[in-house]
């Protein structure tokens, strides 16, 4: 009995031991350890394109906790993250994740709440960071710390300002055209697939204007620009603006419209701000610039001096072109009636004749001149007081041409023409050749020589038989019509009279004192003539032929002739039809005298019976072709000895380029070549290169070509030019797209995915397929959307019950944490938990394998990440986060009396003693039953 007393004792007391330990370890672990409520690190150098990842952060509570492990991921979702290596380096637009595990030092534990979850927040780089248990490991001595940095930014260069210049600004009457203007490098214009402006206008309010709408006067407009950053270029732009997103970040990029602060707003619609944006800028209107008179004072043109080629302008609003060759001289130039310009300071005014000015003008900053929708001036203009021809100039509407024609130059008009003195004709007579003008102011036109049928500019015509009379041959006959005609021009300077009105001469001619009939007239030279008709002859001569009388060296002779017995009349020919009016006279044949040899203008005839020159010189025979010319003038040389008349000076016609003056008499060359007169710009050019046209007018010749200067290599975007003539040397090249996969991103619960699909890194399409065959224009038809959570079945610890979402990889509580409700039978009423004996066990309501990881476990191989391998980073629920005290980093932790070893060592201790007890009262058992 003693020994069983012994016995039960001994066991009581080795219960009472180990019940001892359990509590002393419980409590030693709570009292004896400090906790730590929040956890920062610092230090962490942000992800640079091209750099590697950073191991080098420091904690912020060195004396609490350390860091363990860095590991870097690469991607934004925690389901789609892959491990980046330590020789890796970051790339451009992307997002990268840092993950420190972080373990707490001795004396130190990281606090939980009440379900044993972790409760710590946590920074990095002071922003706040996600704070996660490590899974199989006690989250009271691991944590992980896990950071997302913002996007690593892209390969460009980030536009923040932009100044439009040039801007042609509104004023009334002027039409709302496309906006002119400069931009800046990396900017260009937004056109649609047709290559028009996509918004490049004027705004009347909320109205785009049409570019045939007129702006008025003191209303307000708004100069409305978009623009597209060029391939490499990127507006800047805030995702986190009020109006932005992380899709679509609103522009913060800032922009003057000739040195007006613009309104800039993106166009989503096309795309994201930092490609696309919209400059707005209001204008008030200004006053009519458009210029619709103008009043011109010229020099009227006047007899033998040169033309003055300065005018006087009667507004500051335009001025007079700086533009001078051989016809203009500052900008104004002269020209005949036919429209030929005059040569500068070469050319004197003729008398009487019609000559007209023409000025090019230039509207002064900011005027233009009033012009049409279709390009025709709408000014009028006075050249002197009177009215003056308005045209439009090819150049545009800052430039007008006004012409205005100046009445006849004074001089000596011929108004009128008589001539008297001419024998009227009558039967059987020769015609008269011999006439007397009116004054001195005219004569008979020397330029036609005497003939068979001319003399002294007159000859007869037999308007009946429609034969010429041959002087001194022909006579006239009873009942034939002839006519006189008589050739004239003026001397000296002086013009026949002419009627600018009606174009046509007014000269009044007359012959014999009879109204004669003007055939043919000029400045210069006029052809009248005056019919005479004859009555029919009534006789009938029956004539007999004398015979002709030969001359000798020293008696005259006569030819022979016929003589009528019935008239008394003497004829030249049977037929009676040349009559001999004076028969003493007619028909002498000289006495020869002195025969032989011929005169020449040099030298007497030579007599062939005596040998003695006799006689006169004989006059030089010029002949009527300019046949001798010189540099100074022509003359007729003498077909005989050569010798020339008078030199008269070459005149009229104007040198050509590369060419010399034609005299417009004699057609010979006279004076200086004319020099090509080269723009000063390269206005020609072809694929050798280019050149400077000549601005003569008429000439087409251009200068030597000079090889073109090649600008940047075509591109898909541009083609090749020349620097200096913008000639496209090559055109654009055709586009390649550069496809590259973009993987499929899963959906999750809370956020959508993305399907697979190829995008080109020049242009930005993006396609279904890698040949780039089949383009996708709605990227929204990629987007898979998020599949929401999964309720789980009840979870269950021996104090709450909650469901979880079954998706893999989210295990996110949608189904809060509650108190167990149980009823008398001790299950609870909401998730059929039964509590064990044990009363510290998780177990699930359908009995399953679905428990908590407890204490101690530690990860499988399987569970490690490995490069480019997914790796999900287990969520921090919070539970009872607030229910605890929070220790502030370990700063406001309670005391202890020892630390973990001391613990550890006083619970082996009371262990060891607790199992010596067991031990002495198992050996009495045994002793006992070997006596029994």
């Amino acid at each position: 009995m003693k020994k069983n007393a012994i016995l039960k004792i001994v066991m009581m007391m080795v219960v009472v031991l180990l019940l001892g330990s359990f509590a002393i370890s419980a409590s030693a672990a709570k009292e004896m350890f400090r906790e730590v409520g929040s956890v920062g690190v610092n230090n962490v150098v942000a992800p640079v394109p091209g750099q590697c990842p950073d191991y080098n952060a420091q904690v912020v509570n060195t004396g609490a906790y350390e860091i363990a492990e860095i590991n870097w991921y690469r991607g934004q979702s925690p389901n789609n993250q892959y491990l980046v290596n330590a020789s890796d380096r970051f790339d451009y637009d992307t997002y990268y994740t840092v993950q420190f595990t972080l373990q707490a030092k001795s004396a130190y534990s990281f606090k939980t709440g009440s379900s044993g979850t972790t409760a710590v927040t946590g920074t990095v780089n002071g922003s706040t960071a996600s704070v996660r248990e490590v899974y199989g490991m006690d989250n009271t001595e691991y944590l992980n710390l896990v950071y997302t940095f913002p996007k690593t930014p892209k390969n460009v260069t980030i536009i923040d300002s932009i100044t439009i210049t040039g801007v042609e600004e509104p004023y009334a009457g002027d039409r709302a055209k496309y906006p002119v203007c400069s931009l800046p490098e990396g900017v260009q214009p937004l056109v649609d697939g047709q290559g028009y402006y996509y918004d490049l206008a004027w705004y009347d309010g909320t109205r785009k204007m049409t570019n045939q709408e007129y702006f008025e006067e003191g209303k307000t407009y708004s100069c409305h620009i978009a623009m597209k950053a060029k391939t490499g270029y990127e507006f800047a732009a805030d995702p986190n603006h009020l109006l932005g997103s992380a899709q679509y970040p609103f522009p913060t990029v800032s922009v003057t419209i000739n040195g007006k602060a613009a309104t800039v707003l993106p166009d989503n619609s096309v795309a994201p701000g930092s490609e696309v944006i919209i400059a707005a800028a209001q204008f008030t209107c200004k006053p009519s610039r458009k210029i619709t008179h103008v009043d011109i004072t010229a020099t009227e043109p006047k007899t033998d001096i040169l033309p003055n080629y300065s005018v006087t302008l009667g507004s500051s609003a335009y001025k007079v072109i700086d533009f001078n060759n051989f016809a203009y001289r500052n900008g104004v130039a002269w020209m005949d009636k036919n429209g030929n310009y005059l040569t500068v300071n070469s050319e004197v005014l003729k008398p009487s004749s019609t000559y007209s000015i023409e000025v090019r003008l230039e509207a002064n900053d900011p005027y233009v001149f009033a012009y049409t929708q279709q390009g025709a001036a709408i000014v009028t203009a006075t050249v002197n007081g009177a009215e003056a021809t308005v045209s439009a100039s090819p150049e545009g509407e800052k430039y007008l041409i006004v012409t205005y024609t100046f009445k006849k130059t004074s001089s000596l008009e011929v108004k009128k023409v008589e001539v008297s003195d001419i024998d009227e004709p009558k039967s059987g007579n020769f015609p008269d050749y011999t006439v007397t003008f009116g004054d001195t102011t005219y004569k008979n036109n020397s330029y036609y020589e005497d003939d068979e049928v001319t003399k002294n500019g007159v000859f007869w015509y037999n308007d009946t038989t429609g034969e010429y009379l041959q002087a001194g041959v022909d006579k006239f006959q009873g009942g034939y019509t002839y006519s006189v005609n008589i050739l004239i021009s003026t001397t000296g300077n002086y013009t026949f009279a002419y009627l600018e009105d009606t174009d046509e001469y007014t000269v009044t001619p007359k012959i014999n004192g009879k109204n004669a009939t003007i055939e043919e007239i000029s400045e210069t030279e006029v052809h009248i003539w005056y019919a005479f008709t004859l009555p029919e002859d009534k006789h009938v001569c029956v004539p007999t032929k004398v015979e002709e009388q030969k001359a000798n060296c020293t008696e005259n002779g006569k030819k022979a002739y016929y003589y009528c017995s019935g008239c008394g009349k003497y004829f030249e020919n049977s037929y009676c039809t040349k009559q001999i009016t004076d028969i003493a006279s007619w028909g002498v044949i000289p006495k020869t005298g002195h025969t032989g040899g011929t005169a020449t203008c040099q030298k007497r005839a030579t007599c062939k019976s005596c040998g003695q020159q006799y006689g006169d010189l004989k006059e030089h025979n010029f002949g009527s072709a300019w046949d001798y010319k010189d540099e100074t003038g022509h003359a007729h040389k003498c077909k005989v000895c050569g010798t020339h008349d008078t030199v008269i000076p070459h005149s009229g016609d104007a040198a050509k380029c590369g060419e010399k003056a034609k005299c417009e008499t004699c057609r010979a060359e006279y004076g200086k070549v004319q020099d090509h007169q080269w723009s000063t710009k390269w206005d020609y050019s072809d694929a050798k290169g280019h050149a400077h046209k000549c601005t003569v007018v008429g000439c087409s010749e251009h200068s030597d070509i000079v090889k073109h200067t090649e600008g940047p290599a075509a591109t898909e975007t541009a083609p090749q030019t020349c620097t200096d003539c913008n000639f496209i040397i090559a055109p654009k090249l055709s586009h390649v797209h550069n496809l590259v996969k973009k993987q499929a991103e899963d959906e999750t619960c809370t956020t959508s995915g993305m399907k697979a699909y190829y995008y080109c890194q020049s242009c930005d399409a993006i396609f279904s397929d890698s040949r780039g065959k089949n383009e996708i224009t709605d990227k929204d038809s990629l987007v898979i959307p998020a599949s929401g959570h999964k309720e789980s079945k009840w979870k269950t610890n021996t104090k709450v019950h909650w469901k979880e979402c079954s998706n893999r990889g989210c295990d996110e509580i949608i189904v809060e944490k509650e108190a167990h409700e149980f009823n008398q039978d001790g299950i609870c009423t909401v998730c059929g938990y039964i509590p064990k004996e044990s009363g510290d066990s998780v177990q699930t309501t359908d009995a399953t394998d679905e428990q908590e990881p407890t204490e101690g476990q530690e990860p499988t191989d399987e569970q490690e990440p490995t490069d480019e391998q997914e790796v999900t980073l287990p969520e921090n629920t919070g539970e009872d986060a607030d229910s605890t005290t929070d220790g502030a980093d370990g700063d406001d932790a309670a005391p202890v009396t020892t630390d973990h070893k001391l613990t550890r060592i006083l619970v082996i201790v009371i262990g060891t003693i607790a199992i010596a007890g067991i031990t002495v009262a198992v050996i009495l058992m045994i002793n006992k039953n070997k006596k029994q």
